[in-house]
């Protein structure tokens, strides 16, 4: 988990090179307001390597302002038992904001809520 507040730029790369085994870059971020996100993940399968599993993800909580660049990518030379990847933007919903504002919380304080929820995975 990372948290921006200017300027990131982060580069993952990790290889198969042998037959039956697993990669995965899962890539959290906080990008605050005005900060600027650029993040590259990759697994590589190399030829004569079946039987390999990849994943590469990456999710954000995001302020308006915030620019984020994801880039996840597959490079496969062999068949795969599985190669994913994926890119997500986490916002609070309508509801869960309606619901912290009838509870007495502040904008700060519901800002703070959605963040950890973020961080640690609390998203329903």
């Amino acid at each position: 988990m990372v948290q921006n507040y200017d300027r990131l730029e982060i580069n993952n790369h990790a290889s198969h090179e042998q037959s039956n085994t697993k990669i995965f870059i899962n890539t959290k971020i906080v990008a605050h307001s005005n900060s600027t996100s650029k993040l590259t993940g990759t697994a590589e399968i190399y030829p004569d390597c079946p039987y390999c599993e990849s994943d590469v993800g990456f999710m954000a909580l995001a302020a308006p302002t915030a620019r984020i660049e994801f880039t996840p990518k597959q490079l496969i030379s062999s068949t795969p038992q599985s190669a994913e990847h994926s890119a997500a933007l986490y916002r609070g919903s309508d509801t869960q904001i309606q619901y912290l504002r009838t509870a007495g919380l502040s904008a700060s304080e519901i800002k703070d809520v959605l963040q950890e929820s973020f961080i640690n995975d609390i998203l329903d």
